[in-house]
């Protein structure tokens, strides 16, 4: 085997692992959006509820399993907690939104 055809073969492997790499992230992104989600809603079903206070607690910088999912999102957890304020205040245009029948 050549050195370019060893060189095409790391970059091909190198590129498959940063593929995976932001597949995670992505993976770990969803969960955040979940718990915003989650926050944001005005539903009164019991589970909802509970989800959303749950989500509630779970967005602590003291919290150890949100400071993981931070990490694993590539994402800094006191951005994560300011823009998830931002996007479950009242002032929000999705929340105007979708909370029309709230």
């Amino acid at each position: 085997m050549s050195k370019i055809d060893k060189n095409k073969d790391v970059y091909k492997n190198e590129l498959c692992y940063m593929e995976h790499i932001e597949s995670e992230k992505s993976i770990w992104k969803a969960v955040i959006l979940q718990g915003i989600l989650d926050i944001s809603s005005c539903s009164r079903r019991t589970e909802d509820v509970i989800a959303r206070q749950e989500a509630i607690k779970w967005f602590d910088l003291s919290n150890k399993d949100f400071l993981t999912v931070c990490k694993m999102a590539d994402l800094l957890p006191e951005y994560v907690i300011k823009k998830m304020r931002i996007a479950t205040s009242q002032k929000a245009f999705w929340i105007k939104f979708t909370r029309q029948s709230c």
